[in-house]
């Protein structure tokens, strides 16, 4: 994601420079570096930061940018992880309600816990 994310930055940071409006599908940290680096890019075309100031900035956001850019990533990994979780459980309980049997209430037990009960592990044995 690191490669990715850089090259993503350059993409942004350029349309900042060149005052062009995002496209496409953006994340929030796509539009935290734009608005960020089009202040400093409006900053320095105002006279108010030198050149040196600005790429120093703009090292920066670029930085925070692929740290923001990095969790966004990891959170949507983890909340399709956690969709996945909670639909088995879902579907083994639907299961378990039209089916109460011993079997399938062990695979709801498995769905929620990831192991079996002891009793399910003795009989396997």
């Amino acid at each position: 994601m690191s490669k990715n994310a850089v090259n993503n930055a350059q993409k942004i940071v350029l349309r900042a420079a060149q005052n062009l409006p995002l496209q496409g599908d953006v994340s929030p940290a796509d539009e935290l570096l734009y608005y960020q680096a089009k202040e400093l890019y409006t900053l320095h075309a105002n006279g108010l930061i030198t050149a040196a100031i600005g790429a120093e900035r703009k090292n920066k956001i670029v930085a925070s940018y692929i740290v923001n850019a990095n969790r966004e990533q990891q959170y949507i990994t983890s909340n399709m992880q956690i969709g996945a979780f909670y639909k088995a459980i879902e579907a083994a309980g639907r299961d378990y309600a039209k089916n109460r049997t011993i079997e399938a209430a062990d695979k709801l037990y498995y769905e929620i816990y990831h192991t079996l009960p002891k009793r399910a592990k003795e009989e396997q044995n």
